[in-house]
């Protein structure tokens, strides 16, 4: 029984949504817990929590189905499976989600509507108290002017409907860094050129050449949009030089002893070794210290600036790749010439 299975029997009830291969279960503290079968052996299991995800998104056409999760964190959780299971989980998990942040809004509304209406009630009360004092001043001198006048809309403070915070939207939060992710930045420029020469960081696709532009990749050997974009990247290594900085920010656990073991080898036996991994065959564990190190400072680098989800495709100029545009070999082509 994997950790994932035992955690599900404490915290989950029994109430569990069924089709086909998937598993849904919504727990304690708006906890989620997926798992779908992939064989007869095989099976993908998901534990997250509802208020971490900040956008839901699939793809169901006949080559690849798969049901995209992105996290606050920046994790992409990528669900393979039939057109049947995806397209279950994905209605399955996107109405719950509404569900709850329409529940987290009433409730931040029920909230303001209070404070409104105490700030109100203490308004009141203050108004009263300085109209009776203001009564009893004129009853002694009923020639004497008011001395002050209470300007209700300057004691009452500015009340914004809850439609105003839209802006501040998580989605609208990712949008904006996508944007801000997508201009060149020099400071991540040298950061990677100077690990990539170092040789301890990175893998190297294609033969050096200084000649060619270069690009560079943050890649887990197994996230399965990096597997889909291996072939691509094989492709271009022809006319550019790719230096990959690979993470474990997918596979977790699963991944670092795969990385760590390319990261060990030899820089001239990393692209097969990596060639290996990506393609799903076995490689050999042999983790290093200097392996570990790498690793660990691949996926810091990866969290400082907040990339998010995996393959992260960046530019010469620091640049990364849009996530409104799809990662294949023409837009990859077009954008690294710079008409996008």
């Amino acid at each position: 029984m994997s950790k994932l299975t035992k955690i599900r029997e404490i915290l989950f009830d029994k109430t569990e949504y069924v089709n086909g291969n998937v598993t849904i279960c919504y727990g304690k503290a708006k906890s989620v817990y997926v798992k779908i079968e992939t064989g007869e052996t095989e099976e993908q299991q998901y534990l997250f929590v509802l208020a971490d995800v900040v956008f839901i998104s699939t793809n169901r056409n006949v080559e690849s189905c798969y049901c995209d999760i992105r996290l606050s964190s920046g994790i992409v959780i990528s669900v393979y499976g039939t057109y049947e299971d995806v397209s279950f989980l994905y209605s399955n998990l996107y109405s719950h989600w509404i569900e709850y942040k329409k529940g987290s809004n009433g409730l931040a509304i029920l909230k303001t509507i209070a404070i409104f209406f105490g700030v109100l009630l203490f308004i009141y009360m203050l108004a009263g108290f300085l109209l009776s004092n203001s009564d009893s001043e004129n009853l002694a001198m009923s020639h004497s002017p008011a001395s002050e006048t209470v300007n209700l809309d300057a004691v009452a403070p500015s009340f914004s409907h809850p439609e105003s915070k839209v802006r501040d939207s998580e989605e609208n939060l990712l949008a904006t860094k996508v944007i801000q992710q997508a201009r060149p930045n020099a400071e991540l420029s040298a950061l990677l050129k100077k690990g990539a020469t170092t040789n301890d960081y990175s893998v190297r696709i294609g033969e050096s050449d200084q000649t060619k532009p270069v690009f560079y990749v943050f890649s887990d050997p197994l996230c399965p949009h990096c597997r889909n974009i291996e072939p691509v990247l094989e492709k271009l290594a022809d006319d550019y030089v790719i230096d990959i900085f690979p993470v474990s920010k997918i596979g977790r656990e699963r991944s670092r002893p795969i990385v760590e073991t390319v990261l060990c080898s030899k820089p001239a036996d990393r692209a097969d070794l990596w060639q290996e991994a990506v393609s799903g065959n076995s490689v050999v564990n042999n983790p290093c210290t200097n392996g570990n190190i790498a690793l660990n400072n691949n996926n810091a680098t990866y969290s400082q600036f907040s990339f998010i989800g995996t393959p992260t495709v960046i530019r010469s100029d620091g640049a990364v790749f849009p996530l409104t545009k799809k990662l294949n070999e023409d837009n990859l082509k077009s954008w690294l010439k710079g008409d996008f």
